[in-house]
C-alpha cells in the first residue's frame, strides 16, 4: 500500500465546500457549485495568517482530500462557505494547499 493511499484512509469524514460568483443587486450572493470532499477534521488550537495577514487563532484543521471528480478546494476563500463533517458552517480562516509526489494532495482548511 502506497503513501497516499495510507493517508487517504484516514480521511473517513465528508465536508462540502460552496464557492459563490458574485452577489446579485439585492446582495444575495449567487452559488456556482457545491461539492462534497472526503476530510478529517481535527480539534486543535494554532495560530494562522489569515487573508488580510493578520495572526488569528484557528480552533479545527480540516484536512481534505480530492473530490470523486478528482479536484482538491485549493481556490477557496473566506467568502466561500465550509460545512463541517458535523453539518455546521464554519468561517474559514486560512486555507494550506499540500501537493506532494509521495503524500496524496490534500488541502488544509483552518477554521
Amino acid at each position: 500500500m502506497s503513501l497516499a493511499d495510507q493517508f487517504q484512509k484516514y480521511l473517513t469524514q465528508t465536508c462540502t465546500v460552496t464557492t459563490f460568483a458574485s452577489k446579485n443587486e439585492k446582495g444575495i450572493r449567487t452559488v456556482v457549485t457545491a461539492v462534497s470532499y472526503p476530510c478529517r477534521q481535527e480539534v486543535k488550537q494554532h495560530n494562522v495568517i489569515n487573508a488580510q495577514g493578520q495572526e488569528v487563532v484557528a480552533r479545527t484543521t480540516v484536512y481534505v482530500g480530492e473530490s470523486s471528480t478528482g479536484g482538491l478546494p485549493t481556490t477557496m476563500t473566506p467568502d466561500d462557505q465550509f460545512t463541517d463533517p458535523d453539518g455546521n458552517t464554519q468561517q474559514v480562516l486560512a486555507v494550506d494547499a499540500h501537493p506532494s509526489d509521495s503524500l496524496a494532495q490534500h488541502v488544509a482548511i483552518h477554521l
